[in-house]
C-alpha cells in the first residue's frame, strides 16, 4: 500500500472503533531500561573523559554543552505541539490530520538545523572571549562548539522520529534506537580519546552519533508507523500556524527550565573558574539522572492524556493522575534518599576526592529537585490539556528569582551558594503554587493531591538511611560494588514496603487500555 493510498484508508475509517493502547507498564520500563544505559554509558565515559581533558578540559565540556543546549530548544516547543496533536488525532483515526501536523513539523525542524548550525559557526569565536578562556585551548572551544552546533542541528531533525513514535505509544521501539544510538557513541568516543583526539574526539563522536541517529530513527518510524507519511502536498499554513502557538508556550518554558538547568554553570564559571564549573556538574548530572528516571516513567502519560481529554473521558484521566502521583512520589523520594545518603561516597570513589566539594552541592540539589521531579506528572498533564500556559509563568518567576539568588551567594558561599540559589524559589513555586493550580484544574482536593507523597517520604526518610547505616555497621568497606549493593538493599526493602501500598496503581498501568476514542 502506497502513501496515498495510506491516506486514505486511515481517514475513512470509522471514529468510533476501539483504540487498544499499549500497557504503561512496558513503556514506562522500556525508558528506564533506555535510561540504565545512558547512566551505565556516562558512569563509565566520565572518569575516561576527565583522566583524558583534565578539569580544566571538562569545564570546558560542561560550559560548551550548556551553551550549545540553548539552541536544541528550537524545537522543543514544535516536538510538543506535535505529540499533543499527533496523539489526538491519531487517537481519532484521522491520520490525514496527522499527516498534515508531521508533514508541516518536517519543514519547520530543517529550517530551525540550519539555524543552529549557522548560528554556531559564526559564534564560537566571540563566546571564546565572553568567557576569557585561556589562549591555549582557544582553539579548542571554537572546535567544540562548532561540532556540536552541527550536532544538534542534526539532532533536531532526528527528534521528530521520536516524537512521531512516542505519540503513537511506540515507546519500545523508540527506545531500541535510544539504546543502540548511545552505544554507538560510547565506542566512538573512547576509541577517539585512545586515539589521542582530545576534547574534539568527543565532540566529532557527537556528531556521528547524531548522524547515525537520524538514520536509525526515519527507519524505525516507518517500520513501527506505517501509516504516517512526510509529503509537501499536505504542509500546511494552518498546521503549522498551530504547532506555533502551542509551541511558543512550550519553547518559553523550555528555554526558562534550561536556565535552570545550567544558568548556575555559567554563574559558577564566570565567578569562580573553569574547574569549579566541572564540581559542580558533577553534582548537577547525579541530579538530572533523578529527575530522568521520574521523567522517563512519567512521560508516558502525556499521549494517554490527551486521548482520554479528546474522548471525554475526564474522571478515568483524574484517577490515572492520581495513581501517577502516588508511583512518582515514591520514586522520587526514594532517589532523593539515595543521593543524600550516599552521594558523597559515591562521588569520592566514582572520580576522585578532587570532586568532593560536589557533596554539599549535592545534598542541596537534591532536596530542592524533589520537590519539582514527585509533581511532574501534572507538568504533562498540562501540555495534554493545552493548559500550560500557567507553567510559563511559574517558570519565568522561578528562573529570574533562582539565578538573582545565585549571583548574589556564589562569591560568598561559593558552589553550594549556587544551588541554594536555584533551590530556593524552586520548593515555593512546586511545592506550593503547583498543586493548588492542579487541583483547580482537576476538581481535586489540596489534601487529596498531598497524600499521595506520604507513603514515599516516609519510606525514604526511614528505610534508607537505616539500611545504610546496617550495612556500614556490617562491612565499612569503601568501594563502588559494596555502595551499589546498599543501595540495592535499600531499594529491595522500600519495595517490599510499598508494594501493598502502590497494589491500584500497579494494576492502572499494568493493564492495556481499550478506548473509544471520538464515540
Amino acid at each position: 500500500m502506497n502513501c496515498s493510498e495510506n491516506l486514505s484508508f486511515s481517514c475513512s475509517r470509522g471514529q468510533g472503533r476501539p483504540t487498544v493502547r499499549a500497557s504503561l507498564t512496558r513503556n514506562a520500563a522500556s525508558n528506564w531500561i533506555a535510561l540504565g544505559v545512558n547512566v551505565a554509558v556516562a558512569y563509565i565515559l566520565t572518569p575516561v573523559v576527565i583522566a583524558h581533558v583534565g578539569h580544566t578540559g571538562y569545564g570546558i565540556w560542561i560550559l560548551v554543552g550548556s551553551i550549545v543546549g540553548y539552541c536544541g530548544l528550537l524545537h522543543l516547543g514544535v516536538s510538543s505541539g506535535v505529540m499533543c496533536y499527533v496523539a489526538r488525532s491519531a487517537g481519532r483515526s484521522d491520520y490525514r490530520a496527522t499527516n498534515e501536523t508531521v508533514s508541516s513539523a518536517l519543514g519547520m525542524f530543517c529550517t530551525m538545523s540550519f539555524v543552529v548550525a549557522a548560528v554556531s559557526f559564526f559564534l564560537s569565536e566571540p563566546l571564546a572571549h565572553v568567557f576569557e578562556v585561556p589562549a591555549e585551548d582557544t582553539e579548542t572551544f571554537v572546535n567544540v562548539v562548532r561540532l556540536l552546533g552541527a550536532a544538534v542541528a542534526v539532532e533536531l531533525v532526528s527528534s521528530l522520529f521520536q516524537v512521531i513514535m512516542r505519540a503513537h505509544e511506540r515507546f519500545l521501539a523508540a527506545n531500541c534506537a535510544v539504546i543502540a544510538v548511545n552505544v554507538l557513541r560510547a565506542g566512538s568516543v573512547m576509541s577517539l580519546l585512545y586515539l589521542g583526539w582530545g576534547l574534539e574526539g568527543v565532540a566529532w563522536s557527537q556528531l556521528f552519533a547524531a548522524g547515525a541517529a537520524l538514520c536509525l530513527n526515519g527507519m524505525m518510524c516507518r517500520l513501527f508507523v506505517p501509516q504516517v507519511c512526510f509529503l509537501l502536498s499536505l504542509m500546511s499554513r494552518h498546521a503549522a500556524r498551530r504547532l506555533c502557538v502551542y509551541g511558543s508556550i512550550t519553547t518559553v518554558i523550555a528555554v526558562l527550565d534550561l536556565l535552570r538547568l545550567q544558568a548556575p554553570s555559567v554563574i559558577i564559571g564566570k565567578g569562580i573558574g573553569l574547574s569549579a564549573v566541572g564540581v559542580y556538574g558533577i553534582a548537577a548530572l547525579l541530579v538530572q539522572y533523578m529527575v530522568r528516571v521520574v521523567v522517563s516513567a512519567m512521560g508516558v502519560m502525556t499521549p494517554r492524556f490527551a486521548a482520554l481529554d479528546a474522548s471525554g473521558e475526564r474522571e478515568t484521566l483524574k484517577r490515572l493522575f492520581l495513581h501517577c502521583l502516588l508511583i512518582s512520589g515514591a520514586i522520587t523520594f526514594w532517589l532523593a534518599a539515595v543521593l543524600i545518603t550516599f552521594g558523597g561516597r559515591f562521588i569520592a570513589l566514582w572520580v576522585g576526592h578532587g570532586f568532593l566539594e560536589a557533596g554539599p552541592a549535592l545534598v542541596v540539589l537534591t532536596i530542592g529537585h524533589s520537590f519539582a521531579v514527585c509533581q511532574n506528572i501534572g507538568i504533562g498533564t498540562m501540555y495534554a490539556l493545552s493548559k500550560h500556559h500557567w507553567y510559563a509563568v511559574a517558570s519565568c518567576i522561578e528562573t529570574v528569582l533562582g539565578i538573582m539568588l545565585s549571583i548574589a551567594l556564589v562569591f560568598d558561599y561559593g558552589i553550594v551558594g549556587a544551588a541554594i540559589g536555584m533551590c530556593v524559589p524552586m520548593v515555593l513555586v512546586r511545592g506550593l503554587a503547583q498543586p493548588v493550580y492542579m487541583c483547580r484544574l482537576l476538581g481535586l482536593r489540596l489534601s487529596q493531591y498531598y497524600a499521595q507523597f506520604l507513603p514515599g517520604l516516609l519510606i525514604g526518610l526511614s528505610v534508607v538511611p537505616v539500611v545504610s547505616w546496617v550495612c556500614e555497621s556490617c562491612f565499612c568497606v569503601d568501594r563502588v560494588a559494596y555502595v551499589g549493593g546498599e543501595i540495592a538493599a535499600a531499594g529491595i526493602v522500600a519495595a517490599l514496603v510499598l508494594w501493598p501500598v502502590l497494589g491500584r496503581a500497579r494494576q492502572a498501568w499494568a493493564v492495556p487500555t481499550a478506548s473509544r476514542i471520538g464515540a
